[in-house]
């Protein structure tokens, strides 16, 4: 597995952790995410994740090369501390789930989500991950392995969570979330400065 692949694949997970909860609260609240729903949100997260890698590139135009990818590794780093000291701060004000945030029933859904309720989720998790890509482009990643990672990732982190909520969930996914999002952001950023 080359070196670039490798850090499309940690770019991707770390960018799509909070479309896994997004996943399980939908699950959680018995509304099912159809296959064509998940298409539009993930094909939207995917041209999100162009334009912002896209973007990235075009500042590396301005910019030497070397002191382009420490500024995008550095920008990696401060957005993974960012997410892990934010739910830090969450979890001391009592703002994340107790362990014991479940859901017992095993009643099917009886509700699916709206294509323009996928529209919405969609924007704002593209919007969410626009800082990222942009970090992620100028630190060197390569636009094609990245955007197809994300696209497939952003795909199965939705539909597990979705089936993981609507199975009855611990708290702790959604308390880890932010903390692990913000590690692999860290470790990505470490990554691609040492490459």
């Amino acid at each position: 597995m080359s070196m670039h692949l490798i850090s499309s694949i940690l770019f991707a997970l770390s960018a799509n952790i909070d479309t896994l909860i997004v996943g399980i609260s939908y699950g959680i609240k018995k509304e099912r995410v159809p296959f064509a729903e998940n298409i539009v949100i993930s094909l939207i997260t995917f041209a999100g994740t162009i334009f912002s890698i896209y973007m990235g590139l075009q500042l590396t135009l301005f910019i030497p090369a070397s002191a382009a990818q420490r500024i995008g590794c550095i920008v990696l780093i401060i957005l993974g501390l960012y997410y892990t000291v934010k739910s830090i701060i969450e979890y001391r004000q009592g703002r994340l789930p107790p362990d014991d945030w479940d859901n017992p029933e095993a009643e099917p859904p009886d509700k699916t989500i709206s294509l323009k309720e996928a529209i919405l989720i969609a924007c704002a998790l593209t919007v969410n991950n626009m800082g990222m890509g942009i970090g992620a482009s100028i630190s060197g990643m390569k636009l094609i392995p990245t955007s197809i990672a994300t696209l497939l990732i952003c795909m199965v982190f939705l539909h597990a969570g979705n089936k993981i909520g609507r199975i009855g969930v611990s708290g702790a996914l959604k308390r880890w979330a932010g903390p692990v999002s913000g590690m692999i952001l860290i470790v990505l950023g470490l990554y691609e400065m040492l490459l």
